[in-house]
């Protein structure tokens, strides 16, 4: 799935009222080559604003290397995709990667806020978030997930942590 906003250096910036139907909304550095791109390790996003968006059959997703970012006040819908359902298929809205291995003992995640949200999710499985990996600081508070019928494996949120440390 190809990004349809991405943020991988950046700084105090406000993401508001976009309407984006497939794809991704990504903030944070990608890995890059560290031979080629020596200053990696300065490569940053931070002090930012996403709010008011309405995203459809896509994720947010949060990269090691991003703080002082709040996501707020955004609507995102997950639906079933045609034909046969595939496991990447509405998996989840949100997605925090805390670990990379060559990159998470530098780079973090810390003062990221996901607050206001409201997430429908009628994809037949999945989270709200994927937190892979321990956060320096994530706030997680006042969203709003509404699911249809998922057997199983539906929740809010699933860690890769046994303890919510960060959180």
């Amino acid at each position: 799935i190809k990004g349809c906003i991405e943020l991988r250096m950046a700084s105090w910036f406000c993401v508001a009222g976009n309407y984006i139907h497939n794809g991704t909304l990504r903030v944070g550095p990608q890995e890059q080559d560290k031979t080629q791109f020596p200053m990696w390790r300065d490569y940053k996003c931070e002090w930012g604003i996403i709010q008011d968006n309405r995203l459809e059959d896509l994720f947010f997703n949060v990269r090691l290397g991003t703080s002082h970012v709040i996501f707020r006040n955004n609507v995102i819908r997950m639906d079933a995709r045609p034909g046969p359902a595939k496991p990447e298929d509405g998996d989840w809205a949100i997605i925090i990667e805390c670990e990379k291995p060559g990159y998470d003992e530098v780079r973090k995640i810390s003062d990221v806020r996901i607050e206001h949200n409201t997430i429908l999710n009628f994809s037949g499985h999945g989270q709200l978030i994927y937190l892979s990996g321990k956060p320096v600081s994530l706030m997680v508070r006042n969203n709003v997930y509404i699911t249809g019928n998922q057997p199983g494996s539906a929740g809010a949120i699933f860690m890769t942590s046994a303890d919510v440390e960060g959180i």
